[in-house]
This record gives structure tokens, C-alpha cells and sequence, in this order.
């Protein structure tokens, strides 16, 4: 974006408000503050119970069909598990080859990928979510929000009887009005850009100039992101401004540095643990469950994972050990140790 299309959509944000035009006609549509959501969020709720003894399919159910019908399977959401862990390795090994052109589009080529498929999955999901009491209620609260949001240029409501609404109008503007919702991606650029910066800089958290439970949600997400900047541009380790400026790259920093910060907090952990022990330089842990083992495996460091898969290896090959001189690291600390000594002798 440039300036102007920054300005533009950051004016929009501080009002709280769209200049919206629909067959020719003028409307403002309001960000909905806290007392449209409460009244929306009661709406729904008398829906969920009106409706709950009509003909509506149950949650459940639909996932069976979809199931059966081969549109889901029941093993996506260990795929979508398996899909966001590859998102974050794809947005870290953008930002550890982001100076090399070639390899950085590839990665970048795969995420892409990968998030396509996680979009396919997340849809065929909810694909019948309009046959649930939920889905249903869900989607005219969403269409209550936005007939109580839409207003003349005189200052009246366009919709001022919701019961007496012509919903083939609402749901026309209700789709219309998905395409001037501001992205992740024009926040993210607002946030750490011009004209918003300075406005930051002086008043921080309250350049709106209200709490946070009464800002809309793009405010707080501007304000979510204006942080996120301040902090990588506070960090020792400052990453450049074209990696700040690159929104997978500098996701992939972030990322890099939370696991950097998790495997020093296991590293204290586990010292603790032999602080206990002054002598051992292992601690086995008994394990109640399949959570506490990953819970216990989660504290080893990277060479100690492959010290363990080492000497798994071993034991699976030999059946039984007789020595720990058997194991490769093991050996490699009997060598050192030799070394050591060899050396101390020569001096």
C-alpha cells in the first residue's frame, strides 16, 4: 500500500466507521461497540433456544455425513496439527534463508501451499454448519450486527424493524461488505509504518483513547501488532528492516525466538532436577501417563534427544548392554577424557 491507501484505511480504523455505497446510495457502516455485541450475543441465545427442539441436525451428526461421504476424514485434525507445525518449520526456514532469494521463494512457495490445504480442510469442516441450530443461529447474528450497524447518511438505522427485514438485501450487503474488511496483512503494514508510528509512539495503548474492552477489533488488533513491533525492534537480536517489513519472515524470527527461550527454560529445568542430584548427570523420571512422558522428553535438549534415539539404537541391535562404553556418547566422553589426560601428561 502506499500512503494515501495507508491513511486512508488507518482513518477508518480511528473512527470506527466505513463509507459504504451500495446501488448507487451512501450508508455508514459502525463498528459494532460493546453494547451491539451484548445485544447480538442475547439474540443468539434466545435463537439457540427457540430453535431447539426444530428440525435442525446436531453437530455430530454432520461430521458423520461428511465422513461418510468422503468430504472429511476423522483423522484431520491430527492433520491439521501436523499442517500448523509445518507452517511454523516453512515460516523458519524463510526467515533463515530470506537473504537467498531462490531457496526463500521456494519455502515460501510450500507454505503458501500448506495453508491452502489447511483452508480446504477448515471449509469442508464447517461445510454443513447451515444445517445445525448453531450454524443457523450463528449466521443471523451476524446478519443482526450488520443491520444494526448500517445507517443512513442522516444518521437513522437502514433496517430499523430486524423482524420485518428484507434478508435477501441483508445478505446481499452482508457479502458485499466481506470485501472491504481490512486483512491481517494491511494491519500488520499499518502498524508498523507511517502516518501511524507517530501517533504510537506519543500515546501507545491509549492512542484511542478508551479501555480495551470498548475498542473495535481492528483497533486492538492494530494495537496487538504495534506491540509485537515494538518488542522485535526492542530485542537484542533486532532482526533487519527488510526481514520486519516481511510478514512469514519476521513470523519465523518470532518463532525461532520462542523456541530459543522454551529450550533455555527446559535447559534450567532440567539443571534444577540435577541441582537435586549433585553427582548424577542423569535423571530418570518416572512417567503416570503418555502426557507426562512427553511432558519428562520435552525437557531434554536436542543432544540429549539424540543421545536417547543413540542408545535406543544400540539396545535394539544388541538386545542387552553390558557397559555403558557401549554407547556412542559413551565413548566419545571415555576418548575426550583420555585425551584430557594424555595431554596433562605432556605438559
Amino acid at each position: 500500500m502506499n500512503f494515501q491507501e495507508r491513511a486512508s484505511l488507518l482513518y477508518r480504523i480511528v473512527e470506527g466507521k466505513l463509507n459504504y455505497k451500495l446501488c448507487g446510495k451512501q450508508y455508514i457502516v459502525y463498528s459494532p461497540d460493546v453494547k451491539l455485541l451484548f445485544d447480538a450475543q442475547t439474540y443468539y441465545e434466545q435463537l439457540i433456544d427457540e430453535y431447539a427442539f426444530d428440525d435442525f441436525i446436531p453437530i455430530d451428526v454432520c461430521k458423520r455425513i461428511l465422513i461418510y461421504n468422503g468430504i472429511c476424514r476423522d483423522t484431520d485434525e491430527e492433520v491439521l496439527e501436523t499442517l500448523n507445525k509445518q507452517v511454523e518449520e516453512c515460516k523458519i526456514d524463510i526467515y533463515k534463508s530470506f537473504f537467498s532469494t531462490k531457496q526463500c521463494q521456494q519455502y515460501r512457495t510450500e507454505l503458501r501451499s500448506i495453508e491452502d490445504r489447511i483452508t480446504i480442510i477448515e471449509e469442508a469442516q464447517h461445510s454443513l454448519d447451515y444445517l445445525t441450530v448453531e450454524g443457523i443461529c450463528k449466521f443471523i447474528q451476524q446478519q443482526y450486527i450488520v443491520a444494526r450497524s448500517l445507517y443512513n447518511l442522516d444518521g437513522t438505522l437502514v433496517f430499523d424493524n430486524f423482524n420485518d427485514i428484507n434478508f435477501s438485501l441483508l445478505q446481499l450487503i452482508y457479502s458485499d461488505l466481506q470485501n472491504y474488511m481490512i486483512t491481517i496483512s494491511q494491519l500488520r503494514e499499518i502498524a508498523r509504518t507511517d502516518p501511524w508510528i507517530p501517533c504510537w509512539r506519543v500515546s501507545k495503548v491509549d492512542a484511542f483513547g478508551k479501555s480495551g474492552v470498548y475498542l473495535s477489533s481492528d483497533q486492538r488488533y492494530l494495537i496487538m501488532y504495534s506491540q509485537m513491533y515494538d518488542n522485535a525492534y526492542e530485542h537484542p537480536d533486532t532482526p533487519c528492516q527488510d526481514i520486519i517489513n516481511d510478514d512469514d519472515a519476521l513470523d519465523g524470527w518470532f518463532i525461532s525466538e520462542r523456541r530459543k527461550r522454551e529450550d533455555d527454560r527446559k535447559d534450567s529445568q532440567a539443571q534444577n532436577m540435577l541441582n537435586i542430584h549433585p553427582n548424577a548427570t542423569e535423571v530418570f523420571i518416572p512417567a503416570q501417563s503418555v502426557e507426562d512422558v512427553e511432558r519428562i522428553n520435552s525437557m531434554n535438549s536436542i543432544q540429549s534427544r539424540i543421545v536417547k534415539v543413540q542408545r535406543q539404537q544400540v539396545i535394539q541391535k544388541l538386545g542387552t548392554v553390558d557397559s555403558d562404553l557401549r554407547f556412542p556418547d559413551k565413548q566419545l566422553e571415555a576418548r575426550q577424557q583420555a585425551y584430557e589426560t594424555q595431554k596433562g601428561l605432556m605438559k
